[in-house]
């Protein structure tokens, strides 16, 4: 059974009433930037956050202002800089990170928990510059 059978064909009418003009419907209310990887041989993803977020080397953004096309450009997400952290080995990423966390200068100990979330920023040099405990 095909799943299109399951919806109304007035269903956008339904969701979206007077929004809807010739069978569409003008998305005023979004703003943001919507990204997908770029179609070259190339691309690769050097990120995922295991469920939603999907990070690729190359990848083309729409940003987007009440619902109108600002811009749609490429975006670079890698940078291989020389003595910094390469995010593509897999194998080493923990420990380099780790190895940089260790040696961080912790200003104030007694405020930060081992079982807690952190985010680690990790400069232009390939040095970790700024961690902190991050809010849920």
């Amino acid at each position: 059974m095909d799943n299109k059978n399951l919806i109304p064909k007035n269903y956008i009418k339904k969701l979206f009433g007077e929004k809807v003009k010739s069978n569409k419907v003008f998305v005023d209310w979004f703003s943001g930037n919507i990204s997908f990887p770029t179609k070259r041989t190339d691309n690769k993803m050097i990120n995922w956050d295991g469920v939603f977020e999907r990070i690729f080397m190359h990848e083309n953004v729409i940003e987007i202002e009440n619902g109108k096309i600002l811009k749609i450009s490429e975006q670079q997400n890698y940078v291989d800089l020389k003595d910094g952290i390469d995010r593509l080995d897999r194998e080493n990423i923990t420990q380099a990170i780790f190895d940089r966390i260790k040696n961080y200068n912790w200003t104030k100990k007694d405020k930060f928990d081992c079982s807690e979330l952190y985010t680690v920023t990790i400069g232009e040099k390939g040095k970790v510059t700024n961690v902190i405990m991050t809010e849920y």
